[in-house]
């Protein structure tokens, strides 16, 4: 029902709209919340401005406390030792910024604790004669001890407690030797020796042990091979060269001065056959290596039973027999034969001339432990050298906790008998550490 009220310029009377009290209820909702949160901004920019001024100050105190105890040379050296610097030596050391350190009327006075955890400083101040920034007003009571470690700005209270096993190392036997080709070419970047190529050559860590270091004994062995020639009796020069064939102006064929070819290349073509030949038949393969995802192939797909070079490998979907030959090589003469002995290294006195044309080697000898090179054979003898490698690891086996608990640090000493450093240095020790931690909040 429209309300009527006064009249407006024409004389006639105003209608006025009557109060729907639920928008307006909705109005006053809405100024109420607007002005809740400006007041809880204002409350909040002021707690947080009292807070800030309040780690400005304990943050003033821990710098200059720490600077005091790096000075002297009196900062914790052991995790878990505590150092407190008073208010006065904060005080006389004059580093302190007054104007800094100041609410209202009131100079802050304060001490700070400085505890070593995990290589670290952990510092909190502790405020008296500072207003709202006193601790005690600033801050809640400490709470509970937790494991959880501190954040930055953290007002934390730091309890450390010890206990300590003792360990004994021992070794495993020796493995095999290995020669130099079963062992990697480059030094293990953490371990500095060289190791196996085949990891299972190393002994095992009997299950409770934990590794330590993995050692490698290194010996040389040796092997030698001989330069042999054939040696004869009666100077003759009047010799040919080396031949499979009759030499033409020689008459005589020297039967004891044979010696054989170096064997051919592997081809696919038959050679021609000869009675003084020698014909070995194999497999042919191609050969090739991956080169960007794509197979490069030696010498075009040339034929060859053998790995070619190093990184190689066999093409099996083709095969063919591939053919090399060595000769049967004689010297021919005129006049007296020379009547040549066996290959040796050295003249004898029944056969004192050496055909230089005939050298050829021994096989290698089998490895020994000791060189068999010397000043008397050095002139047709040549050595090799193994280095061969053996290892041995060394592990430890550590005892249970020797404590049934965890002890404060003058507990800890009273039950072991040495000094907390003491115990860091002792041998066979492994000092364990366990930090809690309570924090008091804001108020």
């Amino acid at each position: 029902m429209k309300q009527e009220g006064y009249l407006d310029e024409k004389g006639q009377p105003i209608v006025k709209e009557p109060v729907d009290p639920v928008k307006l209820a909705r109005k006053v909702s809405i100024i109420a919340l607007v002005v809740l949160i400006i007041i809880f901004i204002i409350v909040f920019l002021y707690k947080k401005s009292k807070n800030d001024k309040c780690i400005s100050i304990e943050n003033e105190f821990a710098k200059v406390a720490f600077q005091i105890a790096e000075d002297k040379e009196n900062l914790p050296k052991l995790n878990g030792d505590k150092v407190t610097i008073s208010s006065d030596e904060i005080k006389e050391s004059g580093k302190l910024n007054r104007e800094a350190i100041t609410i209202k009327d009131d100079v802050c006075k304060g001490t700070v604790t400085i505890t070593k955890v995990k290589g670290k400083y952990v510092k909190v101040t502790d405020l008296t004669n500072c207003n709202y920034c006193t601790t005690d007003k600033h801050y809640t009571e400490y709470g509970e001890w937790t494991d959880k470690e501190p954040k930055d700005g953290d007002y934390v209270d730091v309890k450390t407690t010890f206990n300590y096993y003792t360990f004994e190392d021992y070794y495993t036997e020796y493995s095999d030797w290995l020669e130099e080709q079963d062992v990697e070419k480059a030094k293990d970047s953490k371990l500095g020796i060289y190791l196996p190529k085949d990891e299972d050559y190393l002994p095992e860590i009997p299950s409770p042990g934990k590794l330590i270091a993995i050692e490698q004994d290194i010996k040389n062995t040796y092997s030698y091979r001989d330069k042999q020639w054939l040696f004869y009796k009666y100077p003759n020069n009047n010799y040919s060269a080396y031949s499979n064939e009759p030499v033409p102006g020689y008459a005589y064929k020297d039967e004891y001065s044979r010696i054989s070819s170096e064997p051919t290349d592997w081809t696919p073509n038959y050679p021609d056959e000869k009675e003084y030949r020698t014909i070995d038949e194999a497999d042919g393969y191609r050969w090739y290596k991956e080169v960007n995802g794509k197979k490069v192939y030696w010498k075009s797909g040339k034929y060859y039973p053998t790995k070619p070079g190093k990184g190689y490998k066999q093409d099996t979907s083709k095969v063919v027999p591939v053919y090399s030959y060595t000769d049967d090589l004689y010297r021919y003469y005129n006049g007296i034969e020379r009547d040549y002995g066996g290959f040796d290294s050295e003249p004898s006195e029944n056969y004192p001339y050496r055909d230089d044309e005939t050298m050829e080697y021994t096989t290698w000898s089998a490895y020994e432990d000791e060189s068999s090179l010397n000043d008397s054979n050095r002139s047709y003898r040549e050595e090799r050298i193994n280095v061969n490698s053996r290892y041995r690891i060394k592990y430890r086996i550590t005892s249970v906790l020797h404590l049934e608990n965890y002890m404060n640090k003058n507990d800890f000493e009273k039950a072991t008998g040495k000094t907390l450093e003491e115990m860091t240095k002792a041998p066979n020790v492994i000092l364990k550490t366990k930090y809690q931690y309570r924090y008091r909040k804001v108020k």
